[in-house]
């Protein structure tokens, strides 16, 4: 089993709907017409307290995938169990997150572990070390590497952003557009975070329509100015626009996510903190994507 510490999580990744119950009806579609999932991060603290009841939870919301990462609690189980946990749910694990360095050093183990987990994507998080162009140029290059052993596993490499991926570099590139330049667009895909994109500073209209060939998911997650996090559907994007551009993309995943971006914006100004539990705003989140016509 992979045992990876919050710590070295945070290290590798900071560098890196409901009826009138409340309850939805499992195998909902959003609004591209695709399964929706959640981002399995934000429900560990509920999973600690309960863990068969939280999955079938979030299932009880709408919820069909959950995005997996190779981070405790989850790792404490082995990839069969995890994968049989799920399916007794009503989940399914179609994409599941590493960090750089258990790709780095641990190959073999990761593929191993996506396979038996039953992932199809495998994501690959971002190096340590990633500030200059150069830095970034070397991230595509680790990417082309990974994908290339992956694709012999059959697995298919990716990479999700967060908010440094378009930050610009001190020679004025913005990590994103060096991904997309240097990765090899025939093994190395991307899961676009439409609200992390955000809160860097980027336009996810923009960005959704510019490399719209080489999405395969998108994380359906909402920003607005001055708040650490908000149920998806109550900031400030445009999701006619970013639905339509998913469907473009054919993308095969919808994943809400709920997460707060911290404590202060990209320029120290503090946040307020989110107004809902990571539940509710889950649930509210849900409400949203599968009640929303456009």
């Amino acid at each position: 089993m992979l045992q990876l510490t919050r710590r070295d999580f945070l290290r590798y990744s900071s560098a890196a709907a409901a009826c009138a119950a409340g309850m939805r009806t499992a195998g909902a579609l959003s609004p591209p017409n695709i399964p929706l999932g959640f981002q399995a991060y934000e429900i560990i603290e509920d999973l600690n307290k309960d863990w068969e009841g939280t999955l079938r939870q979030m299932v009880s919301m709408g919820y069909t995938l959950i995005d997996m990462l190779a981070y405790n609690p989850y790792t404490m189980h082995p990839a069969k169990k995890l994968r049989a946990d799920f399916t007794r749910a009503g989940l399914q694990c179609r994409v599941c997150h590493f960090l750089h360095g258990t790709w780095s050093d641990t190959m073999g183990m990761v593929l191993d572990y996506a396979n038996a987990l039953g992932a199809r994507h495998s994501i690959c998080g971002p190096r340590k070390q990633l500030a200059t162009s150069d830095d970034w140029k070397a991230m595509a290059d680790d990417l082309n590497r990974f994908g290339a052993a992956a694709k012999k596993e059959g697995q298919t490499i990716a990479y999700h952003n967060h908010e440094i991926e378009f930050v610009r570099t001190p020679q004025g590139d913005i990590p994103w557009d060096l991904l997309m330049a240097y990765t090899d667009p025939a093994i190395v895909r991307f899961q676009i975070d439409v609200g992390n994109l955000t809160f860097g500073g980027g336009d996810a209209i923009a960005y959704f329509r510019k490399y719209n060939d080489r999405y395969f998911s998108f994380h359906a997650k909402d920003f607005k100015p001055g708040k650490a996090a908000v149920p998806v559907g109550s900031g400030i994007l445009d999701w006619q626009g970013i639905f339509k551009l998913a469907r473009q993309a054919k993308v095969e995943s919808c994943i809400a996510e709920v997460g707060a971006y911290g404590v202060r914006t990209l320029d120290g100004a503090p946040l307020e903190k989110a107004e809902f539990t990571i539940l509710e705003s889950y649930r509210r989140s849900a409400r949203f994507l599968i009640d929303f016509k456009g």
